[in-house]
């Protein structure tokens, strides 16, 4: 049966190129329903009332260091897609525009991650450390793709998987922004005492990129 995933690219209004190159190699995945999420420009968009969230006296003392505009602008705009989610009602893919996929296997991907994102909530699609002391095997899913839970949870939120009831839950617990949001991710003690157990799980293609990001391409 052929089904499509609502899938959102976060991307700057003043970064077209990137949101095409992206859009470019995701459209040949005939599983995702594409679109653009502007994203929150930390350096056009100071006055963005998603900004004034960054407590700045906070994120010091947790983090030993202030954080720089593109970090806020980062969480702003994963606080969008979150919200888009909720209005849609359904589990969305969101990436950011450095995202690059293996275009062949990314599709099962999106097959495999949306059989499993209702028990796990938020399914990161990254490829994965082999440090076994940070990850065990849920379920092997076929030849090439393997669930995984992660006693660590590794930081980028390249691309992922997401329920309207986790994203309600992270919205709830970013009143103030004290994290970037992918260390917000990783401590999962600050989104309990919702039943996030599978918060971590993510897909891995033996060997091979599933999904990477493109390197040293600045905002």
């Amino acid at each position: 049966m052929f089904f499509t995933v609502k899938s959102i690219i976060i991307s700057l209004e003043r970064k077209s190129e990137r949101f095409l190159s992206s859009q470019e190699q995701l459209l040949n995945i005939k599983k995702l329903d594409i679109e653009k999420l502007s994203g929150v420009d930390a350096s056009l968009s100071k006055d963005h009332p998603l900004m004034n969230r960054y407590d700045e006296a906070a994120f010091y003392a947790l983090n030993g260091r202030v954080a720089v505009p593109g970090e806020i602008g980062c969480y702003s705009s994963h606080y969008l897609a979150w919200e888009k989610c909720i209005e849609l009602n359904q589990p969305i893919i969101i990436f950011e525009d450095d995202v690059m996929v293996d275009v062949d296997v990314f599709e099962k991907t999106v097959q495999h991650a949306s059989e499993h994102i209702e028990e796990c909530g938020y399914i990161r699609l990254e490829n994965y450390s082999n440090k076994r002391e940070y990850n065990y095997v849920v379920e092997n899913l076929d030849n090439e793709q393997t669930l995984v839970r992660h006693i660590k949870t590794p930081l980028c939120m390249t691309a992922y998987m997401i329920t309207p009831h986790v994203a309600k839950t992270f919205i709830e617990k970013s009143d103030r922004f004290l994290y970037p949001v992918d260390v917000f991710i990783r401590n999962v003690w600050l989104h309990k005492p919702t039943n996030l157990w599978c918060l971590s799980c993510w897909f891995n293609w033996r060997g091979f990129r599933l999904c990477d990001r493109r390197k040293n391409i600045p905002y």
